[in-house]
């Protein structure tokens, strides 16, 4: 056999080697558990292994909704001072931790930042509610907030960088709806946005850079 074909026939059989060693690789699988919660759900994670989510008290003690953060065993109530319901939604490498969050002041759902004890409301692009999804290293968040006074409808992706929330438009060219899920480090958002196509409204894939919406088309 030549030369290079034993080459090849060893190195596919160390590459297969390989391969099931990686999937023979074991997982450790934990519970969060919360006292006082009957259900708990998880949203997402970062490098530091810190979780955070939503939690729900029992039916009978008024079943409302708690934003969390678990962090190697220890549980942190994001509901604080008059909030009544929170979700968690994303948190980065530094701890900053987004959702949303309802007051008994303010009874409609606001986009929030979290961090190190500090609630942050992110307000709306002019309507009553928003929800932040998910932020970057850099601090920069990305959700949908309604952008239409008094109408909780309409919704349109932001993204909020400093102190700053910006409209991200939508793909449509009459008024519509779209959100925004996730963000990388360069800035870069997607989501989705209604595009009405004369009957029906139809959900189309958007990548946001720099200021500008890219509909992502399928192959």
């Amino acid at each position: 056999m030549p030369r290079i074909a034993k080459i090849t026939i060893q190195l596919f059989i160390v590459l297969s080697m390989v391969s099931s060693v990686c999937l023979a690789q074991d997982y450790d699988i934990s519970q969060i558990v919360i006292s006082g919660q009957r259900d708990v759900v998880p949203h997402d994670i970062n490098n530091q292994g810190q979780i955070v989510g939503e939690s729900y008290a029992p039916l009978g003690l008024g079943g409302q909704k708690h934003a969390f953060l678990y962090d190697r065993g220890t549980v942190t109530d994001l509901n604080q001072g008059n909030f009544d319901n929170g979700y968690a939604l994303g948190i980065n490498d530094s701890g900053v931790i987004v959702g949303a969050e309802d007051r008994a002041d303010f009874p409609n759902y606001r986009a929030f930042s979290w961090q190190s004890g500090t609630m942050t409301d992110l307000g709306t692009l002019g309507g009553p509610q928003s929800t932040a999804y998910a932020v970057n290293n850099s601090g920069q968040i990305v959700g949908s907030a309604n952008y239409i006074s008094g109408n909780y409808g309409k919704e349109h992706a932001f993204i909020y960088s400093g102190s700053m929330m910006a409209d991200l438009g939508d793909l449509d060219s009459i008024p519509a709806t779209s959100f925004a899920f996730d963000v990388n480090d360069s800035a870069e958002a997607v989501g989705y946005s209604f595009v009405y196509d004369g009957s029906n409204d139809r959900r189309h894939a958007v990548l946001w850079k720099d200021g500008q919406a890219t509909e992502i088309h399928s192959a």
